[in-house]
C-alpha cells in the first residue's frame, strides 16, 4: 500500500462493518471518533483508537456522500444522493429535507 505521494505506509487497521463501498471518512476534532459514509445508507462512529464501532446511523435512503464534524465536535452532518441533510447532535438525529432545485425560468 502507497500513500498520495507514492511512499510506502502500512495499514494500522481495518475497520469493518459497511456492507458496501465506503465514500467518505471524518475525524472528530478531538481525534476521538472516526465517522464513515458508505453506499449501505449508514453512518458509523468508530474509536479510531480500538476500531471499535460505537454505533450505526440510518435514515438515509440513498447512498450517504459526505459527512462532516462541526468545529466543537458536538454534531455531526451527513449527506445524501436522497436529497437530505441529518444531523447528530448530542446522539439526537435530526433529519431535514432539501427539496431539489428547480431550474430557473427564462
Amino acid at each position: 500500500m502507497t500513500g498520495s505521494d507514492g511512499e510506502p505506509v502500512q495499514m494500522a487497521q481495518c475497520l469493518w462493518g459497511h456492507t458496501g463501498p465506503v465514500q467518505h471518512v471524518a475525524f472528530s476534532p478531538d481525534g476521538q471518533l472516526l465517522a464513515s459514509a458508505g453506499s449501505d445508507r449508514t453512518v458509523r462512529l468508530w474509536d479510531p483508537a480500538t476500531g471499535t464501532m460505537r454505533l450505526t446511523l440510518q435514515g438515509h435512503t440513498d447512498l450517504v456522500c459526505w459527512i462532516v464534524f462541526s468545529p466543537d465536535g458536538q454534531t455531526l452532518a451527513s449527506c445524501s444522493w436522497d436529497h437530505t441533510v441529518r444531523f447528530l447532535s448530542y446522539l439526537i438525529v435530526l433529519p431535514i429535507s432539501v427539496p431539489n432545485p428547480s431550474p430557473p425560468t427564462v
